[in-house]
């Protein structure tokens, strides 16, 4: 899988296998599309010309990465009940290479089909990152969610084979979701967001998904007494939704800017404003605790930060943030014990609606 918010690589060796003829130039056609996997377009969607008129020996690396990224977005698709829902979160991407011996046009070689979503790796990972064997697009095999928390967890689907999804509560199966995903090559399917409503668990304490047979994640639910629980959802590492509840106190705050002028209207002993102000904005802000959660969370506290595109749920409103914090000192339970964070939030709107 292509992860198109950090380089992916094609390294195309200047002399065609082919022909074993250095070229003058070679061209790599690129085919971007949504829809079944056996049907790119007629003509490709971008085209990457390199010119080799010092008849160079050897290869080089390409990064197609910008051309795909610009036309990948991560829809917001949730059910009503726990489920399946597509992710409609990725395109398809062929490539192939056109060798120009002679100025003549050769046929196609390297030709390449991979699905692309808008994830990266970490820079310790190096070039071409890609996804876990398993295709479980989230971190944290344990995780807290409340009562009323309405939970995401995106997955990879096989091309070729079933999958058998399970989401059950215990100990008294209140809840029990038995599915079985055909294998398919829509791009839109391609990504499948296991989505559960804990409430629909009644009085059970923990919900456990299976892929297969094979436990995935295990949903701790927390009764929360004091305070009002919510959920964040936010795009992943993998470029899928993923969602994480915070727990405790939250702290709300309205800021307001805005731009002044000295006008000379008239006198101030007549009700007219000498010093006036316009332009004015007003922005929402607010900080949140996680609740105490597991070390191994860490990681989804990490792509939190790292995440572009951040909402809060509220009811079927995906209510629009940007996650303020720039730095954050690493819990660990050695040091810390109880792992708690504090995230600053700001809504990502004008409070007073201008557009």
């Amino acid at each position: 899988m292509i992860l198109t918010n950090s380089p992916y690589y094609l390294s195309i060796p200047w002399k065609s296998p082919a022909s074993e003829t250095v070229p003058n130039k070679y061209i790599i056609q690129i085919y971007v599309w949504n829809g079944l996997k056996a049907e790119p377009p007629t003509s490709p969607t971008y085209e990457v010309e390199n010119e080799n008129p010092l008849l160079l020996t050897g290869s080089n690396d390409v990064n197609i990465s910008p051309f795909v990224n610009d036309v990948l977005k991560v829809n917001l698709n949730k059910g009503n009940n726990t489920g399946v829902t597509d992710a409609d979160c990725a395109v398809w991407v062929k490539t192939e290479v056109i060798y120009y011996i002679n100025d003549v046009a050769q046929s196609a070689q390297f030709t390449s089909t991979d699905l692309a979503v808008k994830g990266y790796g970490y820079g310790i990972e190096g070039k071409n990152t890609t996804i876990p064997a398993n295709n479980v697009l989230a971190f944290g095999e344990f995780v807290n969610v409340s009562r009323f928390s309405q939970f995401t967890l995106p997955i990879k689907i096989s091309e070729v084979s079933e999958t058998q999804i399970t989401i059950i509560s215990y100990p008294d199966n209140d809840l029990e979701f038995l599915f079985d995903i055909g294998s398919t090559s829509e791009s839109n399917k391609t990504i499948q967001n296991l989505f559960v409503v804990v409430g629909q668990s009644g009085a059970d304490n923990r919900i456990e998904i299976k892929k297969n047979g094979i436990l995935i994640h295990t949903l701790n639910i927390v009764d929360e007494l004091r305070y009002t629980p919510f959920d964040v959802y936010f795009v992943n590492k993998y470029g899928a939704l993923s969602s994480m509840s915070f727990f405790k106190e939250v702290v709300n705050t309205l800021k307001v800017t805005s731009e002044k002028y000295e006008s000379s209207a008239g006198q101030p002993n007549s009700g007219v404003h000498q010093l006036s102000t316009y332009n004015k904005k007003a922005t929402k802000e607010f900080k949140a605790k996680t609740g105490f959660i597991l070390e191994e969370n860490n990681e989804i506290i990490k792509q939190l930060l790292f995440s572009q595109s951040v909402w809060i749920l509220e009811g079927n409103l995906f209510n629009p943030v940007n996650i303020t914090t720039n730095s954050l000192e690493e819990q660990t339970r050695q040091k810390d014990r109880l792992l708690n964070y504090e995230l600053s939030f700001e809504y990502a709107y004008n409070e007073i609606n201008n557009i």
